[in-house]
């Protein structure tokens, strides 16, 4: 099936977003000033806030193409999200009573490294319930008055895996209540408005990310009813402008936002037949790869930048933290790539294949309407903060 090739390399850079920004944080970059002007690269929270709004779009696309039952939805999600998963908690793990050896050796103590070191004991302290509660992938469910902290344990960067699964055990009923009801669905964005004036559990809960989800079903509604439509490029550019300064004004970050309204227009320009330079770019090769096997990239880089960065303190010693982090930076993209290749093509690419196969077969024929995309995943430390400040540290 035919891929929206904007929203594939957009899912490939977020993912790099997310491991440049967990380098950055570990080697010390995360101070105040460290990075002028480029300070959003450490970060990587706001590149998930943008995973979500794609998701959003993607799992309602696929529900209105696919007409299939809850169950043979379930089916494949579970997996497109779960083998690999598996394999990345397992060996997590196995390694954890390691992790906290590792952060005390980072030569740099920033805010984030300390942070991680208090979730690492606290992990292990519990080690056990917290593998049983992630076996489920609802682990953001979890208060942490009963098992702290229960979204970030283990595989710290898989609340979102988390946040994913619960939207898709959900995601069938959303669709039969918004597809044609405008009501419901305004009253779905003033329910997540009342719901966001108190924090509820911990970042790994759904309804804590109703906002970025709900701007990606909204998202590809209206782009579905742009299909029937013949815009001007000047039309597409400036209601874009439009949503990224409403954006700007509403929210306290608007970087996602904006984000996510330059790659919606560029699809839909492309939709429209009007190439761009921007569309041109996102069809190139690295790109498209990089969107294929961004999930292994999301999921495996943790294991790799901590395998690095103690292979660099324990062989090569540090210097300086420049040199610490371009050398760290340069070998976890690196080595992260060429495992997350591997990983595709020996446990995702198969098991997707496998729960294609083995899923009840749909009631009704796929419609042709619209032109399908690629899945969207997806997305740290909020047991001792708040929400924004939890989200701004991953």
């Amino acid at each position: 099936m035919k891929r929206i090739t904007e929203f594939e390399a957009l899912r490939g850079l977020m993912a790099l977003w997310v491991v440049v920004g967990h380098v950055l944080r570990e080697t010390g970059y995360d101070s105040p000033g460290a990075l002028p002007h480029f300070s959003f690269l450490a970060r990587p929270g706001l590149a998930v806030d943008v995973f979500i709004m794609l998701s959003g779009f993607v799992i309602f696309n696929l529900l209105d193409q696919q007409h299939e039952d809850w169950l043979s939805f379930v089916t494949r999600r579970f997996f497109r999200l779960y083998p690999l998963y598996l394999v990345v908690l397992i060996v997590s793990a196995i390694l954890s009573p390691l992790y906290p050896v590792y952060l005390h050796m980072l030569p740099i103590q920033g805010e984030a490294v300390r942070i991680l070191e208090t979730l690492a004991h606290q992990t292990n302290a519990a080690l056990l319930p917290h593998f049983l509660v992630h076996l489920t992938m609802l682990h953001g469910l979890v208060p942490n008055s009963i098992l702290a902290p229960s979204s970030l344990a283990i595989v710290r960067q898989a609340w979102s895996i988390s946040v994913e699964w619960q939207f898709y055990l959900v995601a069938p009923l959303l669709f039969f209540l918004l597809r044609d009801r405008p009501w419901m669905f305004a009253l779905a964005v003033a329910g997540v408005v009342a719901i966001h004036t108190r924090y509820w559990l911990d970042v790994g809960f759904a309804i804590n990310q109703g906002g970025f989800f709900l701007i990606g079903i909204a998202s590809y509604f209206v782009y579905r009813r742009l299909q029937a439509l013949h815009l001007e490029t000047a039309h597409i550019v400036i209601a874009g402008l439009a949503a990224i300064a409403a954006a700007a004004y509403f929210t306290r970050d608007p970087l996602p936002f904006a984000i996510w309204w330059i790659f919606l227009c560029a699809a839909v320009l492309s939709q429209q037949g009007i190439r761009n330079p921007f569309s041109l770019f996102c069809d190139s090769a690295a790109c498209q790869t990089m969107g294929r096997i961004s999930y292994s990239i999301y999921l495996c880089h943790v294991l790799v930048l901590s395998g690095i960065s103690y292979s660099i303190l324990r062989f090569a010693g540090y210097t300086s933290r420049p040199v610490f982090a371009i050398e760290t930076l340069t070998a976890t993209v690196a080595v992260t790539i060429a495992v997350s290749f591997v990983t595709f093509r020996l446990i995702e690419a198969p098991c997707i294949a496998l729960g294609a196969k083995i899923r009840p077969k749909p009631k009704f024929a796929p419609s042709q309407a619209d032109t399908p995309i690629p899945d969207s995943i997806p997305s740290t430390p909020t047991l001792l903060l708040d929400q924004a400040s939890a989200k701004t540290f991953y």
